[in-house]
């Protein structure tokens, strides 16, 4: 199914509404391009020899996927929760000698701590 729907997109510093196509679009991800993206990144972060990275920031916003990717409304500030990046790292850590490495959420607060990597590393 295929929805148009009126995007705030700002150009030149100003705001303007747009035409967005595509609502509803589903794309599948393929294993090796994954690997291949995260591999050229850990590949770029050993030759620029960043071997630790320095997150200055713990608190952030979250916004629950069944609101996040509702892009037809606005969220609410009952949407947002307040999360630790820390606590985050801290869930992910715990379970990198278990089996189920990623389980129970762990793979969405990786993503929350590659996300921060990315906005404070050098490329």
């Amino acid at each position: 199914m295929t929805t148009n729907l009126l995007m705030r997109a700002e150009r030149d510093g100003r705001a303007e509404f747009v035409v967005a196509k595509d609502y509803y679009w589903h794309m599948n991800i393929a294993m090796s391009d994954l690997l291949k993206g995260a591999n050229q990144a850990f590949e770029h972060f050993d030759e620029t020899e960043q071997r630790e990275f320095e997150i200055s920031r713990n608190s952030y916003w979250w916004i629950d996927s069944k609101v996040v990717y509702n892009v037809l409304r606005d969220p609410t500030p009952k949407d947002l929760t307040v999360r630790s990046l820390r606590s985050d790292w801290m869930s992910v850590t715990a379970c990198l000698d278990d089996e189920n490495a990623l389980a129970d959420g762990a793979l969405t607060k990786l993503g929350v701590v590659f996300r921060a990597i990315g906005e404070n590393s050098r490329w």
